[in-house]
């Protein structure tokens, strides 16, 4: 794995590498790890049923250790031993999201499954579930206090979780189909990437029943069309976007003034993270992860910084499947094909 870095102001990062074992006909499609420090993960795969496995069995927090420590860790591998058996599920999810770092997850599996369950993958205890026609996004809010769901027909709707039960606060249809959900918890306003109709958002106001088209201004021209593949919201009030080619759309949505910045050697962007504590970004791509810095400047307007620190894939028979960035601990899931 390359690292390079442009100069000092960013930090590097301590990278972990987090290895699955992907077998010839069970395609892995993403990792999702709990947020914070992680302690469980969920594999999601094609055409098999999702798996949730236990990092500290895996030797995570001792790879972590040894790694602060100046130590070459061993590999953290997941696989048939680190699985949690009490947390099963029998079809393929369509997606999964952690409820903040709660240390629930929530599952759905799309098409045919009008149920979205909130289940605690270390002990395998169903929370909750919830009914939503054919779910195939999900996403939670930071806090864990908002539950989103959207289908293929465009409908959203937002649960909010009371004491351990949730109620609809409030349903949304839309005009295609919802590809990625997004809280933005500064301006209490859920983000949609639709497939034909870019990025839009509403209120979570009952009241407030209007859709806008989130676009921005560059260059003194409007900016919208755009079909995303992933969204973020940061707790400073900046919104990003990104998917197919190599281009990242930060803005404020208080403006609609933002800043687009293109990367050398990506091909599609499949993952957003604002880093808690600080104006950093992490982005995933398929073969590498970046660590980029930006500024607030004037009216919270985020401006790049040309500094940025560059994860590279092991590549060859190796995939990028997720990250996750908490602290000074950067994890990167790469499949390892069976033997």
């Amino acid at each position: 794995m390359k690292t390079s870095q442009s100069n000092g102001r960013l930090h590097d990062p301590i990278c972990i590498p987090i290895y699955v074992e992907e077998q010839k006909f069970e395609r892995i499609k993403a990792v999702v790890l709990c947020p914070g420090m992680p302690d469980t993960a969920c594999v999601v795969y094609e055409e098999h049923p999702p798996f949730f496995h236990d990092l500290r069995k895996a030797g995570l927090a001792r790879a972590v250790m040894l790694a602060h420590d100046g130590m070459q860790p061993e590999p953290v591998v997941l696989t048939d031993e680190t699985v949690l058996m009490k947390c099963r599920f029998g079809v393929p999810a369509a997606c999964v999201a952690y409820r903040g770092e709660s240390g629930e997850a929530v599952v759905v599996h799309g098409a045919g499954d009008d149920s979205v369950y909130r289940v605690r993958p270390r002990d395998g205890k169903m929370m909750e579930v919830l009914s939503f026609p054919d779910p195939s996004v999900v996403a939670c809010s930071r806090d864990g206090q908002l539950l989103v769901v959207g289908n293929g027909a465009g409908k959203v709707g937002v649960f909010r979780i009371d004491e351990d039960e949730s109620h609809l606060a409030k349903e949304v249809l839309l005009p295609s189909g919802v590809v990625a959900l997004a809280v933005d918890e500064v301006t209490d306003r859920i983000l949609v990437a639709t497939d034909f109709h870019g990025v839009t958002s509403f209120s979570l106001d009952p009241d407030d029943d209007s859709v806008e088209r989130h676009s921005m201004t560059l260059d003194g021209e409007p900016f919208g069309a755009f079909r995303a593949l992933t969204l973020a919201a940061s707790d400073k009030g900046l919104v990003a976007w990104a998917g197919v080619g190599n281009e990242l759309w930060v803005s404020n949505p208080h403006t609609h003034q933002g800043e687009m910045t293109t990367y050398g050697g990506v091909d599609a962007i499949r993952q957003i993270q604002f880093v808690d504590g600080g104006n950093v970004m992490m982005i995933r791509a398929d073969e590498l992860v970046k660590i980029v810095r930006y500024e607030l400047v004037e009216q919270n307007h985020p401006e790049f910084s040309r500094e940025t620190i560059t994860f590279k894939s092991t590549g060859g028979v190796f995939r990028l499947v997720g990250a996750e960035h908490y602290g000074s601990l950067l994890t990167m899931i790469h499949t390892s094909p069976a033997d």
